[in-house]
């Protein structure tokens, strides 16, 4: 929940490690007023990092990138505001973030969306599985709007002959997408909200039973490489 001090709003921001939606805390010492917090050690810096896993859902209000400048490869960070006041931040061409671009013309307007990430290994394929199940206001899977029988204009990556990908193309075509639907998708959100005058809060994590919210590879959920997590290099269809 967003802190109010004078006209200044505080909000919670979360990351994405190890497939979790989490909160982070780098320091020695547990932060207090939290439960059920877990500890790492960085594996270079040998920092000490608390963190926290939470469901993350809510209405959609704002969604933009920005850049980040510490980051190798791409610098460009997604960032997905609930509420005005929970904002989840991953990397841009991510398979998170691409399960959201090949979904998000599938959003119902206004409603109260849960954004679950995933990362696991296809043990029979032997590669890692990378992006988001989200789930409507009922708990229903949204499918997404671009599958591999109906790709609706979608250029396909290509491959060059040293089997290096080219998603240039790709990229472009989501991106342009998403700049056109995001101000009519917050415009007609925002009209809902004002007429039911919703306000739903993220929680915290409530364990499900393992295996529960892995995706079914047939509807066309992405399992595109990312930069930053385990080699993939499988085409997202």
């Amino acid at each position: 929940m967003a802190v109010q001090e004078d006209n200044h709003v505080s909000k919670n921001y979360y990351s994405i490690y190890g497939g979790k939606v989490v909160r982070q805390w780098f320091q020695d010492e547990a932060p207090e007023g939290f439960s059920n917090l877990q500890k790492r050690i960085t594996p270079e810096s040998k920092k000490t990092v608390w963190y926290k896993n939470y469901t993350f859902g809510g209405t959609v209000t704002d969604m933009y990138e920005k850049k980040n400048d510490n980051l190798e490869g791409s610098p460009f960070e997604f960032y997905l505001e609930l509420d005005n006041s929970d904002v989840l931040v991953m990397r841009s061409n991510s398979g998170y973030h691409t399960s959201f671009l090949l979904a998000m013309q599938n959003f119902p307007e206004g409603e109260e969306l849960t954004f679950l990430p995933y990362n696991f290994v296809d043990k029979e394929k032997d590669k890692r599985i990378i992006g988001m199940v989200i789930k409507d206001s009922e708990g229903n899977k949204i499918l997404p709007f671009y599958t591999k029988d109906d790709p609706k204009g979608l250029p396909q990556p290509t491959k060059n002959k040293k089997g290096v990908w080219n998603w240039d193309a790709y990229e472009d075509f989501l991106s342009d997408v998403f700049e056109a639907w995001k101000p009519k998708f917050l415009k007609a959100g925002k009209a809902v909200a004002d007429v039911n005058d919703v306000d739903v809060v993220g929680h915290e994590e409530v364990p499900t039973k393992d295996g529960a919210d892995m995706p079914n590879m047939e509807t066309g959920e992405t399992t595109k490489k990312v930069a930053d997590d385990a080699e993939d290099d499988d085409v997202p269809f």
